[in-house]
């Protein structure tokens, strides 16, 4: 198969022919600043799009797991099962093997094979060194090539596994896709961390995909950024308005340090002081609306038309007897640490179901 190393892929962040020659002048040491170096190709961190590979005598002893709950294991073709290009400006006896990277999550010996996809797709690619520029004839010797000592790299780019053949599918797989790469494009590494943990497969479900595609050209009212963030919200007259108090971050999470009685009526003795504060989102009615709800958000803060540290927001949430509430809230930050790293947030909150029987009535979202 012939090897087009200037074909631009969608999401790659650098051409074969790019990574071609960066991998011949990190042989020599001068690694490309824009590149970062791990010690193996896997497992892949999300959010390091393109990375050096280089292994020392010190990490080959070292296991070769996950280091943090953000890595993902996965696994590579064999060089016997995968794509070679010999560079003709180095009489094709330089070049490098294309090994492709598995769609799903590499589990370890003990346990059984998984299904579970992680969402990206990608190639490790590994220098090759010959004498003789002669047609190969069996691809087992392709091993014998591989140059140990130099530097590899691996590009890995979001991508959604195909789902059902039909219109609304394909629409909906396209849509999870550039919901996928978006978020790639434009979170910060730490925010794209956490929005990885929590949606990255839920995304990917197909009846999932088909039904967030299926609702937001219904324009589901539920789904709509002005029901979620509307900006002219208030507290409504006569209804009782709950106060909790929270502390940490988006990325470390949040943790409960205060509440009034109103508040803890409110959700149903949910959230307790001392919890983890992501138990609120736990509740959330549906996956769909908890991830267009986060994608909205990100898409106001960056069009500077909704401030992080003083926001009004609505959600539908399932408490635990079972009951819909479409809760109003209010939250501003009232302090933060010097380094930005941990916040105190206020969240003043009012249950106003009965103020959306419209929204009531409308069937569950998946």
């Amino acid at each position: 198969m012939v090897v087009d190393v200037d074909e631009p892929i969608p999401g790659q962040v650098f051409t074969l022919r790019d990574c071609f020659y960066m991998l011949l002048r990190a042989r020599g040491g001068d690694f490309d600043a824009r590149v970062p170096l791990r010690v193996s190709a896997s497992p892949i961190e999300p959010s390091l799009r393109c990375f050096f590979v280089q292994s020392s005598e010190e990490s080959k002893k070292v296991s070769k797991g996950r280091t943090s709950p953000t890595e993902i294991c996965v696994k590579y073709n064999n060089t016997a099962r995968s794509r070679v290009w010999w560079s003709p400006e180095h009489n094709h006896c330089l070049g490098f093997v294309i090994r492709k990277m598995g769609t799903k999550v590499r589990l370890p010996k003990d346990q059984p094979a998984g299904d579970l996809k992680h969402g990206f797709q990608g190639h490790w690619l590994v220098l090759l060194e010959r004498s003789d520029p002669g047609p190969l004839r069996e691809k087992a010797v392709v091993r014998t090539f591989v140059i140990e000592t130099a530097p590899s790299m691996v590009q890995l780019w979001p991508t959604a596994p195909t789902i059902e053949d039909d219109e609304l599918a394909s629409a909906a797989n396209v849509m999870a896709y550039e919901i996928f790469k978006t978020v790639c494009d434009t979170f910060t590494p730490e925010e794209f961390t956490k929005w990885y943990q929590l949606y990255s497969q839920t995304i990917f479900i197909p009846r999932i995909a088909i039904e967030l595609k299926r609702n937001m050209d219904r324009d589901d009212p539920r789904l709509r950024q002005s029901f979620m963030f509307a900006s002219q919200m208030q507290f409504l007259p006569n209804v009782p308005k709950g106060i909790l108090m929270y502390k940490g971050s988006y990325v470390k999470g949040f943790v409960t340090t205060k509440q009034d009685a109103t508040a803890t009526q409110i959700m149903d003795g949910l959230i307790m002081e001392g919890a983890d504060a992501r138990l609120y989102e736990e509740t959330q009615a549906s996956k769909i609306m908890l991830l267009c709800q986060h994608l909205h958000f990100k898409q106001l803060v960056t069009e500077g038309s909704l401030n992080p540290s003083d926001y009004w927001f609505h959600n539908i949430l399932r408490l635990p007897t079972g009951r819909l509430m479409i809760l109003r809230g209010h939250t501003w930050t009232v302090s933060r640490s010097e380094d930005i790293a941990s916040e105190v947030r206020r969240c003043e909150m009012q249950d106003v179901t009965a103020a959306f029987p419209d929204i009531m009535r409308l069937p569950p979202l998946e």
